[in-house]
């Protein structure tokens, strides 16, 4: 009996195999598991949470992002930008605009990505792209070009505000994935964080069009009245501060959300929630549920201190001893699992070869990098903890090589002669100083008698 349990229990294994459970479940963080999410941390870009992250979808408005990233890093903020009609016009249907006017002046290309960021409108879009480039086909090729060197390697744009109403439209592409690694860049920009953060934006001047304009709302109503939200971790409850980015909304699209927040230690995440079809504040409601999660069970931890010894190695000509250690040149802290054991972080040393004296207290000998998952979590330099002076050693020239080279039997006998000529004469002195002595003394000794 205890044998046909065995062999029925062995069967039901074989009949359900036992699958890899994920650290975090869509019943853990409450997310619609069709939706697309990432969480990542911003420094090193590290996924601490993830689902669907690699499934192409529509990304909206989301798409600015990267717009912005183009107008940011290659135009010109104080240039004042020609209005088209075509600008103006191409928004696609029920666009998000703001009444900007073909031919409207006093408009600079700042003002222009302030509306784009904070209220989305899909004109300043156009008008950015067509007064950076000499034509918005050829600042979408730029677009993509940009987003395969950031390591979206699966977005395809055809327009730059997100617009999906056409067929060609339709092919309009990205991930959840890819969305993090453009923000995670963009966010490295001062300009474009400065941007994001905004709850309003009211600093757009008077035109030939307009001689005022109503205040401009952000969409991200994370950051509306108050953009700090609790979270709790070890049965303490703190405080999340949401820094931005953008949202974005098609009814093919659904909902999206591009985000950032950090929380008092620093500890800084961005998170993508896109494909949401649960109603508008579902997005908003699944973002911090991802910030709540991540501030929950990660920190910021300490990798490696300063002045930690990470080698020690061997220095050539030194007259202080060959081995000389190399220590940190600081601090490294990096987001990990609260309560992690370091060890399951690798460490890729890269140091110099041929190390030889004189060597200075704190000079750079190589790095240190350290790996987890596959991602770099941060790399130090490595430095001498103390100066090493190098041996005297008596050194030839090359022309002095050659001149005690070839002639060096000749000069030995020379040298041979001169030391014999200089005895010889030495003992000629020494003789004739005798015989004047014993010449004195005869003559004092007859002189006497």
């Amino acid at each position: 009996m205890k044998r046909l349990s065995f062999l029925l229990i062995i069967l039901m294994l074989f009949m359900f195999p036992i699958k890899r459970v994920q650290a975090v479940s869509n019943n853990t963080l409450n997310i619609n598991s069709e939706c697309s999410y990432i969480l990542i941390d911003a420094k090193t870009g590290l996924v601490l949470a993830e689902n669907n992250a690699d499934a192409l979808i529509r990304p909206a408005s989301t798409t600015k992002l990267l717009t912005a990233i183009i107008a940011l890093e290659e135009g010109n903020l104080n240039k004042e930008v020609t209005v088209s009609q075509e600008a103006v016009f191409d928004i696609g249907d029920g666009g998000m605009n703001i009444g900007i006017m073909a031919g409207e002046t006093n408009l600079t290309l700042e003002h222009m990505l302030n509306v784009m960021m904070v209220k989305s409108a899909n004109e300043t879009a156009n008008i950015i792209a067509e007064n950076v480039y000499p034509t918005r086909k050829a600042f979408i090729e730029r677009m993509n070009q940009r987003a395969k060197e950031l390591g979206a390697t699966h977005t395809t744009f055809y327009n730059v505000c997100g617009m999906d109403d056409t067929e060609e439209y339709k092919k309009h592409l990205t991930t959840a994935r890819d969305m993090v690694l453009m923000a995670k860049h963009a966010m490295t920009i001062p300009k474009f964080r400065e941007i994001v953060k905004q709850e309003y934006y009211n600093e757009l001047p008077a035109t030939n069009k307009h001689t005022e304009w109503p205040p401009l709302r952000t969409s991200n109503k994370l950051l509306w009245d108050n953009n700090e939200y609790k979270y709790s971790k070890d049965s303490k409850e703190y405080t999340y501060t949401v820094t931005g980015i953008k949202t974005g909304y098609t009814s093919g699209a659904g909902n999206n959300l591009i985000s950032s927040a950090v929380n008092e230690e620093g500890m800084e995440l961005i998170a993508a929630v896109m494909n949401v079809k649960d109603g508008n504040n579902a997005v908003f409601q699944y973002t911090k549920a991802l910030y709540e999660y991540g501030f929950g069970n990660y920190t910021m931890e300490s990798v490696v201190k300063k002045n930690d010894v990470i080698e020690t190695v061997s220095v050539a000509k030194s007259k202080d001893g060959d081995k000389l250690p190399l220590v940190a040149e600081e601090d490294l802290k990096a987001v990990l699992p609260i309560g992690e054991n370091n060890l399951k972080i690798e460490k890729v040393k890269n140091i110099n070869t041929n190390i030889t004296a004189p060597i200075k207290q704190g000079q750079v000998l190589g790095t240190v990098e350290y790996i987890k998952n596959g991602v770099s979590i941060g790399k130090v330099n490595l430095i001498a903890a103390k100066s090493m002076e190098a041996r005297i050693n008596l050194v030839f020239s090359t022309e002095s090589k050659v001149f005690l080279g070839k002639g060096l039997f000749s000069w030995i006998i020379i040298i041979l002669l001169l030391i014999y000529l200089f005895l010889l004469i030495r003992k000629s002195i020494r003789r004739s100083i005798r015989r004047k002595k014993r010449r004195k003394y005869m003559e004092s000794r007859y002189k006497f008698k």
